[in-house]
């Protein structure tokens, strides 16, 4: 008798391997999506809180910032310096509108530290003293842009120098 070396998958081993890990796909990429978007919307809220912060921070060092009874000052994203990161681009790759901005309103002796910040894409978050809910979105641009662009209109440049005496 004549011993036959046969190595190798026969084409329905393969098709059958090609199934499973195709399956296996299928479940995992929506969590894998799902993952990846709550990160960023995370490192979203999280850039807010450190632009919050920054602001805070160059009041407390030039209390001129501070308004004073029922006014409002707004500080645009792109004069505030961070610690550590970019306040150019949003977690979703795109530049901030230049009409984001971080808002502080006097309360008696107390201040209230507010933000509208969107990207040019329609991502956005807005934390506002009125108390409404905070949102964060990425899709349908058009209904996101009509919300958050009422609210990112009024902004006024304060200079580096006021803000952190440079």
């Amino acid at each position: 008798m004549k011993k036959t070396n046969k190595k190798g998958f026969t084409l329905i081993e393969l098709l059958a391997v090609i199934v499973i890990l195709g399956i296996i796909l299928i479940i995992a990429i929506p969590s894998i999506s799902a993952a990846i978007l709550n990160a960023r919307k995370n490192a979203y809220v999280d850039t807010a809180i450190q632009l919050v912060d920054g602001v805070r921070m160059a009041a407390l060092s030039n209390p001129a910032l501070l308004p004073s009874g029922a006014e409002t000052t707004n500080v645009s994203i792109s004069a505030i310096k961070l610690e550590k990161g970019s306040n150019s681009k949003s977690p979703f790759g795109n530049e901030y509108e230049p009409m984001s901005y971080v808002q502080i309103t006097s309360s008696g002796e107390d201040y209230i530290y507010s933000i509208c910040l969107m990207d040019n894409k329609g991502n956005g978050i807005i934390n506002t003293t009125d108390n409404t809910p905070v949102k964060i979105v990425e899709g349908d641009t058009s209904q996101v842009k009509l919300g958050l662009t009422e609210r990112c209109t009024t902004v006024t440049t304060i200079p580096n120098e006021a803000l952190y005496g440079e």
